[in-house]
């Protein structure tokens, strides 16, 4: 967005759609809190005010609600990060922890591509 670069001429965006993203809600009432993520990140957000909604049902989003325990949300095999954690824009694959965004390349790459191919498509024949 020409604004926010416009705003932040010297912020490094190098996967435009997962970033650290401030969050937060109010009511009358509410006492402020930080709260520690995990590393979890933007995917997260449509899930998350959905819960905060109380809207139940089957979540088709690759992230998870932020209101649920980091250690709750499943990954795709055991020594693996969540799927909540990992961010696919149809060329690139990263990871988001801490305050930091890594590449997932190489090697470390095949395990997720399962999930992602799973997620992304209606069908895995090919066409």
């Amino acid at each position: 967005d020409l604004s926010f670069i416009a705003a932040f001429p010297d912020y490094d965006r190098s996967h435009y759609f997962l970033d650290a993203m401030p969050c937060f809600y109010y009511y009358s009432g509410i006492e402020a809190e930080t709260i520690d993520v995990g590393g979890r990140n933007s995917l997260d957000f449509a899930p998350t005010l959905l819960d905060y909604l109380d809207v139940s049902g089957e979540n088709y989003f690759m992230g998870a609600s932020l209101f649920l325990e980091p250690d709750t949300v499943s990954s795709p095999q055991e020594g693996l990060l969540p799927m909540d954690r990992i961010y696919f824009d149809g060329t690139n694959v990263a990871a988001s922890g801490g305050s930091s965004v890594e590449a997932i390349e190489g090697a470390d790459l095949s395990p997720y591509m399962d999930e992602i191919v799973d997620y992304v498509s209606v069908s895995r024949v090919p066409l």
